[in-house]
């Protein structure tokens, strides 16, 4: 009665478009304008575990595969467009919760890794493994029907810098530089086994810059913004 383990598969869709211009191109270079998209399934599993330490702590474990998506004739190059693929990153977290107030309030914190720095189409523009942090609430405030939640998250930006050609493909290309996130949600339980779940995640907006000479005589600089806004819906039946 105090572990639980489980295990689910994820099935992701992808795809990917890629608009390239001429406007950094050396005088006499081939063109590369046009778009070039192309889409991928691929499919991963998560396995986790709670032990329930005591009357009103629970921990917890979790494991996600890497799950790689590719593509083919998507990446603009001189020569004519050659694939490219992108891996969601392994990740691993821990967690603990606490449950009181006659099992109305439940308090947890959460930290996770992502390993990026070795998920291909991230680790070539410099992207750094992760830690997140997270600490959420949650309160029963209709009994058996309706929970209201609310949460924080912290991950440091996992771009690096690097040259000038290097982050202007991943700053503008691949922006992905928020680092603090509020959430708000709630659960309603419409009968024993069927229940809603909404949540809506904000990331607050943070900048990134680079500059340096992109070719001789030629001095260049990017700078990237970036705020999200993320609504989640899921319904749950249990049997």
């Amino acid at each position: 009665p105090d572990i639980s383990i489980g295990a689910s598969m994820h099935i992701q869709y992808a795809s990917l478009e890629i608009g390239s211009h001429n406007v950094l191109l050396p005088p006499g270079a081939p063109s590369m304008s046009g778009k070039y998209e192309d889409s991928d399934w691929t499919l991963g599993l998560q396995l986790g575990g709670t032990w329930k330490v005591s009357e009103c702590v629970t921990a917890g474990l979790t494991y996600i595969t890497a799950q790689k998506n590719d593509f083919s004739n998507v990446m603009p190059n001189p020569g004519g467009p050659v694939d490219f693929s992108l891996e969601a990153p392994q990740q691993v977290g821990a967690g603990v919760a606490w449950v009181g107030m006659e099992d109305k309030l439940t308090l947890s914190a959460d930290i996770n890794w992502l390993n990026w720095a070795n998920a291909d189409g991230y680790s070539e523009f410099g992207w750094e493994n992760q830690w997140t942090f997270g600490v959420g609430a949650q309160y029963e405030a209709i009994k058996d029907k309706l929970i209201l939640r609310v949460g924080y998250n912290y991950g440091k930006n996992p771009l690096s810098k690097q040259t000038i050609q290097q982050d202007m493909a991943s700053i503008v290309g691949f922006p992905a530089i928020v680092e603090h996130h509020v959430g708000l949600g709630f659960g309603y339980r419409f009968n024993q086994d069927f229940s809603l779940n909404v949540a809506w995640i904000h990331a607050f907006e943070n900048t990134m810059k680079s500059s340096g000479t992109l070719m001789p005589g030629f001095d260049s600089s990017v700078e990237s913004s970036l705020s999200e806004d993320t609504i989640d819906v899921g319904l749950t039946w249990r049997f």
